[in-house]
């Protein structure tokens, strides 16, 4: 299997949450959780980290094992800093 992504950068913080939103529906369940205008994807930290079966850290040495153990779910969603999120939907 092919590993589909997507990777988005935002630039306008106002429409930052609905984009973001709007990724991650069908990873993450919003009915209860709204996310941050200013901070959004911190606001997914904080939802993910609540709902996810299991949270890894990721860093140069621990990224192959990390991916090789997530395959075992349907979904993952990787964020880098404030910047950046990756939602995974095939491995």
């Amino acid at each position: 299997m092919a590993m589909a992504f997507a990777v988005l950068q935002f630039s306008n913080a106002q429409n930052d949450a609905g984009k973001i939103q709007s990724l991650l529906n069908s990873a993450l369940n919003f009915d209860n959780a709204q996310l941050s205008v200013g901070t959004p994807i911190q606001s997914v930290n904080r939802i993910a980290s609540q709902q996810a079966d299991t949270t890894l850290i990721l860093s140069r040495e621990s990224m192959a094992a990390a991916l090789n153990f997530a395959k075992g779910y349907s979904k993952g969603i990787i964020t880098v800093a404030q910047h950046t999120v990756v939602l995974i939907e095939d491995w």
